[in-house]
């Protein structure tokens, strides 16, 4: 029941990605995808805001149970209509022995110059 409230919510209020899978496909879903902030100052260097500390470089991926992010190979292409990311690392979150969400840290694309 509380999945599928969570699931629910990010249909409702997440953004629309496209995930590029190797064999070509893409799956359409929502998630959340924002800065990922640290609040202690084990990462000194970047910049410290109200809500904690931001480099720049990771963002937060928060998307529906029903979207195995996790079980995708380490460097899967996620697609928005403003940025591209790609997959760093992604686990599945329960709720006792139920999955409750995905979790995930992305990092911005950046096309290989060398290519």
């Amino acid at each position: 029941m509380f999945s599928e409230c969570v699931s629910s919510l990010i249909d409702r209020f997440g953004r629309t990605i496209t995930i590029n899978l190797s064999d070509g496909s893409k799956i359409n879903t929502k998630a959340f995808i924002q800065p990922l902030r640290y609040k202690d100052q084990t990462y000194m260097g970047g910049k410290c805001l109200d809500i904690g500390y931001l480099n720049g470089k990771n963002y937060l991926y928060i998307g529906d149970k029903n979207t195995r992010l996790d079980l995708y190979p380490f460097n899967t292409k996620i697609d928005t209509l403003d940025e591209s990311y790609v997959v760093k690392r992604a686990q599945a979150v329960y709720l006792g022995e139920n999955i409750l969400y995905i979790w995930a840290i992305v990092q911005i694309f950046v096309e290989d110059e060398d290519l």
